[in-house]
């Protein structure tokens, strides 16, 4: 590496023979990557605060009693106490009285605005109930929109925008 810092600019260094000049002079003039400053301060990485820079999504689940649930991510598991299939899924436990609601009962999925619901097997089924009143139960993982009201087991819900609470 001394070659190549030589103060003899017209020095080449070992195996730059064949290149062009002016990347060979670059090589030669280039000074050495300068150290990395000391700081007197005591940097401890892990006392660094993250900070959510995600934009907030102002969609509710509301509840029937008048509960209501920040819905955080496109993908939300509901159930007494579910598990997500994955990290990108928001795990959203759903307080149940009549004990009607599965540990893992339903997933909400947010596409382009609108809200789709599907069952994942729970023992009590999935509900959904359109603007007239009319209830479709929800075939075992077959997705459905929501536009309305819907039911996990004997828990209503719907989800809401904004501040339509």
């Amino acid at each position: 590496m001394q070659a190549l810092f030589a103060s003899d600019p017209a020095a080449v260094a070992p195996g730059t023979e064949d290149l062009d000049f002016a990347v060979a002079q670059t090589i030669i003039t280039s000074p050495p990557p300068a150290a990395p400053v000391e700081d007197d301060e005591d940097d401890d990485f892990e006392s660094t605060v993250v900070v959510d820079r995600r934009p907030k999504i102002p969609w509710r689940l509301v509840l029937d009693d008048g509960t209501s649930f920040d819905l955080t991510g496109a993908r939300v598991v509901l159930g007494r106490n579910p598990a997500a299939a994955d990290s990108s899924e928001q795990r959203l436990p759903v307080p149940d009285k009549t004990r009607t609601l599965s540990k893992t009962h339903a997933r909400l999925e947010l596409d382009d605005g609108r809200w789709s619901i599907t069952d994942l097997r729970s023992t009590n089924g999935v509900l959904v109930v359109d603007a007239s009143g009319e209830e479709t139960l929800v075939e075992a993982d077959v997705p459905i929109e929501v536009t309305s009201r819907f039911v996990l087991g004997e828990v209503g819900m719907r989800v809401t925008y904004g501040e339509d609470d």
